[in-house]
């Protein structure tokens, strides 16, 4: 069943003011899975046009922790893995979109898959993250 993300997003930004600095937005939402979005800006490039590694990463994190917020569990990252398997150009695409997918939910760990893709629906980045259920 989808939830409506709206309080769980403002909660987020209030106490998590980087996401919004990011640009980061949420469309959809489900216990164990989310969506986002991020519109490439020009201080979000290096020099040859493509998206720094640092924000492909971040958008990946944040994601992957809004779908464990969704549960309604606050985490922190305990362990993570990103592959970067395609630049993303400025010249190419203005989004990226990022989708994080639970694989495991435990009582203390879960671990969460994200793809992240441009316009193109070309596969950027793909990342593994470990979450620590906090008590």
């Amino acid at each position: 069943m989808m939830i409506d993300n709206q309080d769980i997003v403002a909660e987020n930004k209030e106490r998590d003011p980087f996401t919004d600095y990011l640009g980061l937005n949420f469309s959809m939402m489900d216990p164990g899975w989310a969506k986002s979005s991020l519109k490439i800006r020009k201080e979000m490039v290096n020099p040859v046009g493509s998206v720094h590694g640092g924000i492909l990463f971040s958008m990946a994190d944040i994601t992957a922790g809004m779908a464990v917020l969704a549960n309604e569990i606050k985490v922190v990252t305990l362990d993570s893995n990103i592959q970067y398997l395609s630049p993303a150009m400025m010249s190419k695409t203005t989004y990226l979109h990022a989708e994080a997918t639970t694989i495991k939910a435990g009582k203390t760990i879960h671990v969460i898959n994200v793809d992240i893709t441009d316009d193109s629906m070309t596969l950027i980045a793909r990342a593994q993250l470990t979450f620590f259920v906090l008590r």
